[in-house]
């Protein structure tokens, strides 16, 4: 018996010492073994001092009520953890359907591990409160910028709108007056400390000179097609043969399906058939089908991870030739393609390029774009290009 007390005794005297390292934990140790907080005179347990996280998730849950007085609810309803492999597995069913990107379930996979992390996965959906919300706003927000929060806060509304109209919860979530995107005045003085997202013709020149014979490729993709990094990554090998042999890249929008076509300059046919001749032997199956490989025969796109193999070597390649900055990153040539090619005042042609949606009535109407405007658009991004 009295080894048992010493044993207890040395277990509370370890958990008191880590709550005195960790002033902010919000729950104190008690004497019976658990964690507690005294409001108003009272006591409230919130579980045995090993399971410390079960015990915060739980005071989370409750504290709004204990503070104002009240019983907390003891039906919680689907659990947020739940929620989350339930929401997840459809989207992966989306994804085995074509009817998803690898690349969308990815960021939905982040964005329920913040729900849960912040939240607490183990409580209920339908016990979330307005100031449960604030919370993940603010701690999503801690980390990202302007533009990454609001398309956090997209995704967030997302999970919950799908457990709505899924039945797994009989009322929709009541967001709040905070949970909310960043206001449009915030997202632009972000845009405007970043910079402009784009590459003046004697950079472009430097990097493609810089360049090895997949990246010079990618680079003119970029610059003559507007392709940003998963479309090169995605480029299959038939159609960049076929694109070498007739002069023309026609292949629709991997992200959306929406047809684009575009018209190679000689300089970017050559480029991608000095590309194709250097292409390493593919070392996975995924690599078979591919185009443009990296120097150990694999894919430039990681559709299971969140690395971005083409950023990345294009970061280092910008590095070196000094053209580096934050933001203005691969995807850049994109936006340098969209500014430059709108000087034609043909947009109609510029969009049908970039692999952009027209909404306009007019596009309901329109079965076609001649070559002839898409070959315009082409020959004056080359001119801006080569100076001409």
């Amino acid at each position: 018996m009295a080894a048992k007390d010493s044993n207890r005794a040395a277990e509370l005297a370890q958990w008191r010492d880590w709550k005195r390292r960790n002033p902010t934990f919000p729950l104190s140790v008690h004497a019976s073994g658990r964690w507690y907080v005294r409001i108003k005179g009272k006591n409230h347990y919130f579980g045995p001092l090993a399971e410390k996280d079960q015990a915060l998730d739980l005071w989370i849950f409750e504290k709004d009520y204990l503070l104002a007085g009240t019983t907390p609810p003891t039906d919680q309803g689907t659990s947020l953890e739940k929620l989350a492999a339930e929401f997840l597995a459809a989207k992966a069913a989306l994804v085995a359907s074509g009817d998803l990107t690898e690349r969308s379930l990815i960021d939905y996979r982040a964005t329920c591990k913040n729900i849960t992390e912040t939240l607490g996965g183990g409580l209920g959906l339908e016990t979330r409160t307005p100031a449960d919300l604030a919370r993940l706003r603010a701690a999503l927000a801690a980390t990202r910028g302007p533009v990454a929060l609001g398309n956090e806060i997209n995704r967030v509304r997302v999970v919950f709108r799908w457990a709505y109209s899924s039945g797994l919860t009989d009322r929709p979530v009541r967001w709040g007056p905070d949970f909310k995107r960043p206001p449009a005045a915030s997202v632009r003085r972000a845009r405007h400390a970043r910079g402009e997202k784009y590459f003046q013709p004697d950079q472009l020149r430097d990097l493609i000179d810089s360049a090895g014979p997949t990246m010079q490729a990618m680079i003119y993709l970029g610059i003559n097609c507007a392709y940003n990094n998963a479309d090169c990554g995605r480029l299959p090998l038939e159609a960049a043969r076929d694109a070498v042999a007739s002069g023309w890249l026609d292949l629709p929008r991997g992200k959306t399906y929406i047809a684009r076509r575009a018209p190679l300059w000689p300089e970017t046919a050559d480029a991608l058939a000095a590309a194709l001749l250097w292409r390493p032997r593919p070392r996975t199956e995924a690599a078979r089908p591919l185009a443009l490989l990296t120097n150990t025969g694999r894919p430039w796109i990681k559709p299971e991870s969140t690395e971005n193999p083409v950023a990345q070597a294009f970061r280092k390649l910008a590095q070196k030739a000094g053209h580096h900055r934050p933001g203005l990153g691969f995807g850049a040539l994109r936006h340098t393609f969209a500014t430059v090619a709108g000087a034609t005042l043909d947009q109609p042609a510029v969009d049908y390029i970039m692999g952009h949606a027209d909404h306009s009535m007019a596009a309901a109407y329109r079965e076609r774009i001649e070559d002839d405007r898409l070959r315009r658009v082409a020959d004056h991004v080359r001119a801006w290009l080569l100076g001409e």
